[in-house]
């Protein structure tokens, strides 16, 4: 017998406080190994015996937020396509979601592309000197794209960092926090869920800057 489809209504709820739980956790360790507060915190030295331990654990958190940021874009990015009536099952299998890739392309297909200026007010944050995945900037048309490679990066690859620079949470971290913002701005449970501090901006003044 065949499971039946999900659909938005009935299983919202539950998405919604997974996403904004662990966006929660997700800006508290970004808080800790990209502080936007304190640029100047002293960084651990992975050479030095006495900062070792420091050192592994900052990293493994880092690590950690890099993979939430990841698995909260995928699973954002399937509720909004739900949201708009796109089926996110795999076609032959119905209890089977379709992968991250997937539901990128299909967000980009139906929902970017048939509305007009999607993403407007946002802006790109260009590198100096720097490129991450082979980009020179962040931009909100390829963030989604961005994402999908960072959550397959982090979950079937070795527990390393990839370079990012400091940047690079803070804008992907509001890149979610804007699509949270877009697509839910009416819903009660975004209003009285008790974790607004999650949709917050964060990061230093020019990241802030392309989401303001």
């Amino acid at each position: 017998m065949q499971q039946k489809i999900k659909h938005y209504n009935e299983i919202k709820e539950s998405y919604h406080h997974f996403i904004l739980f662990t966006l929660t956790e997700c800006r508290k360790l970004i808080k800790i190994t990209s502080p936007w507060d304190n640029i100047e915190t002293e960084p651990a030295k992975p050479y030095d015996h006495k900062w070792r331990k420091k050192f592994y654990m900052l990293r493994c958190r880092h690590i950690l937020a890099m993979t939430l940021l990841g698995i909260i874009g995928e699973h954002l990015t399937k509720l909004i396509l739900l949201k708009y009536g796109i089926n996110i099952n795999k076609s032959r299998k119905p209890n089977e979601l379709i992968t991250f890739g997937e539901a990128k392309d299909k967000f980009k297909k139906h929902i970017i592309k048939k509305q007009n200026k999607y993403f407007n007010g946002l802006k790109s944050y260009k590198f100096y000197n720097y490129q991450f995945f082979n980009r020179k900037k962040l931009n909100p048309n390829d963030c989604l794209d961005l994402l999908v490679e960072l959550r397959n990066k982090y979950i079937h690859h070795y527990p390393e960092p990839q370079g990012e620079a400091r940047a690079i949470p803070w804008y992907i971290y509001n890149f979610l926090v804007f699509l949270i913002k877009k697509e839910f701005n009416k819903e009660d449970i975004i209003e009285n869920n008790g974790r607004s501090e999650a949709l917050i901006y964060i990061g230093d003044k020019e990241v802030k800057e392309c989401f303001n």
